[in-house]
């Protein structure tokens, strides 16, 4: 018997966010308190990350008294971001909705538009799908027009996720898809692992059980290289979950076996 749909990614860890879009030649006070806030979150807690986003907020009143707004929008995009880690949806819309008309103020498209993809994540998790499908294609055009190619193709995943959530398979697959093609040459493998896993989830949806396998298993090469275990039992189950589909029961057992093996060897309550 299968279960329910594999679920959708909207976007990489939150470690990979920071690495990316932190800038490293940040000076003063704000460099201590940026780099406390991501040695935080490195731990993964509850905890850490809400300690990450006390140390966020001092960096953030740095800024904000050395009047430098691009760099306060940077900091409050980074903290919706672990709001929406932590599952808090409202105050992840607050501070993206605070670091809009900063990233405004300081001209920074390819800013602007990673604060509106944020803000329709967050939409796309309240299951406003049409605001969120707003908020993405603004982010979109923003992220074509100043060149930022993995905004692009984050933004293309995230659209891709929202047309599934209305049901548009067909729409979704073609998205994704255009994601994936601009991720290969980034050599991003962490986020195209995300979007093909999400390919695959939408090929279980459509009943393409043996494409859905096949992508499910990109993924999971990928997330091999990254050392993700996490990622890799969530991989495994989806690959269990499509071979459960195509009725080959001892290969979706297996898929199932190591997702668990993998699980019960990151919690230490197995040990």
């Amino acid at each position: 018997v299968r279960g329910g749909d594999p679920p959708v990614e909207l976007h990489p860890t939150l470690l990979d966010l920071l690495r990316e879009f932190l800038p490293p030649h940040v000076v003063g006070p704000p460099a201590r308190e940026v780099a406390l806030a991501t040695a935080a979150n490195r731990q993964g807690t509850r905890e850490a990350m809400l300690q990450a986003i006390r140390h966020f907020e001092a960096a953030r009143s740095n800024w904000h008294t050395a009047e430098d707004p691009g760099e306060e929008a940077r900091t409050l995009y980074t903290i919706a971001f672990i709001y929406i880690e932590l599952g808090d949806e409202e105050k992840a819309l607050s501070n993206a909705t605070a670091a809009l008309p900063l990233a405004q103020t300081a001209g920074n498209n390819q800013l602007l538009g990673r604060v509106l993809d944020c803000i329709g994540e967050v939409h796309n998790n309240f299951s406003e799908k049409k605001d969120a499908l707003d908020y993405y294609t603004q982010a979109l055009t923003l992220a074509q027009a100043s060149g930022d190619r993995a905004g692009e193709a984050q933004t293309l995943n995230n659209l891709g996720v929202a047309y599934l959530g209305l049901g548009d398979k067909r729409k979704a697959l073609e998205l994704l898809n255009e994601s994936k093609g601009i991720l290969r040459p980034l050599q991003d493998r962490r986020t195209l692992a995300m979007v093909s896993s999400n390919i695959g989830a939408i090929y279980d949806n459509l009943g393409d059980y043996q494409l859905s396998v096949e992508s499910h298993q990109y993924a999971l090469s990928l997330r091999r290289e990254l050392a993700d275990r996490a990622a890799e039992a969530l991989t495994q189950n989806n690959i269990g979950s499509a071979y459960s589909g195509l009725a080959e029961y001892q290969k979706a057992l297996n898929a199932y076996t190591a997702a668990l093996e993998i699980n019960r060897a990151n919690d230490s309550r197995w040990n």
